[in-house]
């Protein structure tokens, strides 16, 4: 498949300089950076696990609440705290 994307000169002379500086082209670069992210249609299994700078992340489709993240940073700190105090 042959797309073209007409990018700011900013973002195409960054997406050239990253595929440089990783030896291959330009296209081996955007299918790599497509391939990380595909879209929600295609995972229909439910969520998935996928690894954002080595980092794992749960890829739903769907965006967190506010709420989600506040509750989850109590929980660290609930944990933490009895970690510390015992």
């Amino acid at each position: 498949m042959t797309i073209t994307v007409n990018l700011p000169e900013h973002l195409e002379q960054a997406f050239i300089a990253e595929a440089r500086a990783k030896g291959i082209t330009v296209d081996a670069l955007m299918r790599e950076v497509l391939l990380a992210h595909p879209p929600v249609s295609v995972s229909s299994d439910g969520p998935k696990l996928i690894y954002i700078e080595g980092i794992p992340a749960l890829r739903s489709g769907h965006p967190l609440a506010a709420s989600v993240l506040d509750e989850t940073l109590e929980l660290v700190r609930q944990e933490r705290e009895s970690a510390i105090l015992g």
